[in-house]
């Protein structure tokens, strides 16, 4: 079996030859650094804006630099309400009941 290639002057005939996976296992290769929080991810967007613009403002760099030290605590979400019953099951009925005559739980 062979494989186009993008470039033709890379090998003679413009094709290169297929080598089978031997052990079969076909797994992306491990990230060597884990993934960086949101503060980190803004610093990193903030470097690469400036890269091509000239000197990061001191107060991007100090702003970027407090949020990766002090990570802001996320607050717990509000209870959600409880999912509806399948239908057909007395529940449903129930609730359905309830709410074609106007009764509140």
């Amino acid at each position: 079996m062979y494989l186009l290639t993008a470039a033709i002057d890379e090998f003679p005939a413009g094709k290169m030859r297929w080598t089978p996976n031997e052990a079969g296992i076909y797994l992306p290769p491990p990230n060597p650094k884990p993934s960086p929080t949101l503060a980190e991810e803004v610093w990193l967007l903030v470097q690469e804006w400036y890269s091509t613009r000239g000197e990061i403002p001191p107060e991007e760099v100090d702003a970027c630099l407090q949020a990766i030290e002090n990570p802001v605590k996320e607050e717990p979400a509000e209870p959600t309400k409880p999912a509806k019953p399948s239908y057909g099951t007395p529940e449903f009925w129930k609730a359905y009941w309830a709410k074609k005559k106007g009764i509140k739980k």
